[in-house]
């Protein structure tokens, strides 16, 4: 079985990890970075190298969603259909 971002392990993880740090209900939240980065992160920094390369526009078709930490990956989602090319 694999440890991926949908799978039931990950899901016990995640739940796990958010009780430790305090959570009534078994979830993770943003206001929860602080307490991991003191207990369990080691100083890093990142730089996303897809989201470096998106371009900035008025209009936007895509936004980046961040409100839930989660683990790693950033989520890039389309506002609206996108046309290939």
């Amino acid at each position: 079985a694999t440890g991926g971002r949908s799978s039931a392990r990950h899901k016990v993880a995640m739940n796990q990890l958010a009780t430790v740090l305090g959570s009534s209900d078994g979830k993770l939240s943003r206001s929860m970075d602080g307490q991991i980065e003191k207990k369990c992160a080691i100083q890093t920094s990142s730089l996303f190298s897809l989201v470096a390369k998106m371009n900035h526009s008025c209009d936007p078709c895509a936004e980046v969603r961040g409100h839930n930490f989660v683990d790693c990956l950033v989520d890039v989602v389309a506002l609206r259909d996108i046309n290939a090319g």
